[in-house]
């Protein structure tokens, strides 16, 4: 007392008279026992707030001049809780008891008793150690500034999560949120209270998902399960994120997908229909995400500037902008290959220029890239007996083939539309069988072995 009468320049007595029992006009403290314990950032709220009613220190009997009338002073309500050695186990323990504002979804302020653990006899000894545990716990609620929380469930809150968060993110990234959350999320935490999921839970939960999922898998259900509660802070249903700290286990050593050769892709080409060995060239040759590949339109090829322009993405019939840190970008194109784009797009004279170049056969939408990769490319990779195939592999070939050449890197981050080039070298380069040996023998010819 004598340390806050110092700071605050007033008398022991003025402390006092605010902190005895049914003092009308208390100052914020925890009793510990026969001690009491200041917090001085609650002291300095209080102390503001008084100011700004235009009260001072000397006032008595929280009673302040506001606009020139008097009026008392009310405080929030300060809470020290209760707390029962519980011996119903093998190890007894004790509980506290405490009282939270609760805000329901309808926006109404219900109040609720809570329990919570507050550790085993043997660590805490004595009721007044439970105690000045429980005062820790309750220093939150008991700040000035603190504001009741939501007993919404995760559920609950989904649909304003959609509404307002998910429909501002890309097509893409929508589907694998949704996904993600309703394989993983919303099974496990559902029925759970936004504000009763803690990081003890979410680390729990991911420690599990860890023996059943791939590790780039639990990274996303992280992902899509912090985006949730950090919606909910901004629209005002949680106070704090519990999966922004939660931990993942290392990642691991993943093995390399086997690239196709050249070769290899010239077979799968002439084993194809024309206009899948068209998809196939085409995507060899740019680096085109399918969704962008698949949403070109006849207009997207200027033979004048000789280039190719990526401006839109295509995915489950929903077009939207594509993955870029640019509107459009163009993509360089050479005289050969504009020949043969030229060709086959005469093949179709008719056709508008805002046609799509891979159109469906109702003709009005572009062809879906899942079932041609499914039900075409793969089929006949197979049969032949080449690696596996997919869209993605087709951009690692291509910036394999950038790298290998000796290009800078900047010019396949282009190309393949990334944003940082870390991206490219570390995801999309491979280290090519002949650049491999290349370095062996330089380094071996250091020692004055020579290739025989």
């Amino acid at each position: 007392m004598k340390q806050l009468a110092s700071r605050l320049g007033c008398s022991l007595d003025w402390i006092y008279q605010r902190t005895r029992p049914g003092a009308p006009d208390p100052l914020p403290f925890i009793p510990l026992g026969r001690r009491i314990m200041f917090l001085w950032s609650e002291i300095e709220v209080d102390l503001e707030y008084r100011r700004a009613c235009r009260g001072t220190l000397g006032a008595t009997n929280g009673i302040a001049r506001v606009k020139g009338k008097e009026k008392r002073l009310t405080r929030k309500r300060f809470q020290t809780g209760s707390v029962r050695l519980r011996t119903d186990s093998a190890a007894p323990w004790w509980e506290g008891f405490y009282r939270e504002d609760v805000r329901r979804e309808d926006g109404g302020v219900v109040r609720k008793l809570r329990a919570v653990y507050l550790g085993r006899e043997e660590d805490i000894p004595t009721k007044r150690l439970a105690m000045r545990k429980l005062a820790e716990k309750l220093a939150p609620i008991n700040d000035p500034t603190y504001r009741p929380g939501s007993e919404i469930t995760l559920a609950q809150f989904m649909p304003k999560y959609e509404e307002l968060r998910l429909a501002t993110k890309k097509r893409t990234t929508q589907l694998g949120y949704k996904v993600v959350i309703a394989k993983h999320i919303t099974p496990a935490f559902g029925k759970r209270a936004l504000s009763d999921i803690s990081e003890e839970d979410v680390q729990r939960f991911l420690n599990r998902k860890a023996l059943d999922v791939a590790w780039n898998t639990l990274r996303n259900i992280k992902w899509a399960f912090s985006a949730i509660f950090t919606a909910a802070i901004k629209f005002g249903y949680a106070k704090h994120n519990p999966v922004r700290a939660a931990d993942l286990p290392p990642e691991p050593v993943s093995k390399q997908r086997e690239l196709p050769t050249t070769e290899q892709l010239q077979q799968l080409m002439d084993a194809l229909d024309e206009e899948t060995q068209i998809m196939v060239w085409l995507d060899c040759i740019t680096a085109l995400r399918p969704s962008e590949l698949l949403a070109l339109r006849r207009s997207a090829i200027d033979f004048k500037k000789k280039c190719l322009w990526v401006r839109e993405a295509v995915n489950h019939g929903d077009l939207h902008t594509p993955k870029y840190h640019r509107q459009s970008r163009p993509i360089r194109l050479a005289d050969a290959d504009l020949a043969r784009l030229q060709e086959f797009m005469a093949k179709r004279p008719d056709d508008p220029a805002d046609a799509w170049l891979f159109p469906s056969e109702a003709g009005n939408t572009p062809k879906e890239y899942v079932n041609v990769l499914h039900r075409k490319i793969q089929p006949k990779a197979k049969k032949l007996g080449l690696p596996h195939v997919t869209w993605r592999l087709l951009r690692h070939w291509h910036s394999t083939v950038l790298q290998d050449s000796g290009l800078p890197v900047r010019v396949a981050q282009e190309r393949l539309g990334h944003s940082r080039p870390d991206t490219t070298l570390r995801h999309y380069s491979h280290v090519s069988i002949s650049k491999a040996d290349e370095a062996a023998q330089i380094v071996s010819g250091m020692f004055g072995n020579r290739p025989s």
